[in-house]
């Protein structure tokens, strides 16, 4: 598998995967502090379904 290589100012990369493309981008300190400062993303941890196995139902033929 190909190493990601580091990015300089200004340079966006497009990238195949599997899943599709994407692009990166050079991202400053300054910038990545901004995304590090946001709070806690918590809409899932009250919109999410717990995972838990369907309720198995069998019939009787007495």
């Amino acid at each position: 598998m190909e190493q990601p290589t580091k990015l300089q100012p200004g340079e966006v990369e497009t990238v195949s995967g599997q899943y599709g493309k994407y692009e990166r981008y050079y991202l400053s300190d300054e910038e990545l502090q901004k995304y590090r400062d946001m709070p806690n993303d918590t809409f899932w941890d009250h919109h999410s379904k717990p995972a838990t196995a369907p309720i198995r139902k069998e019939k009787s033929l007495n």
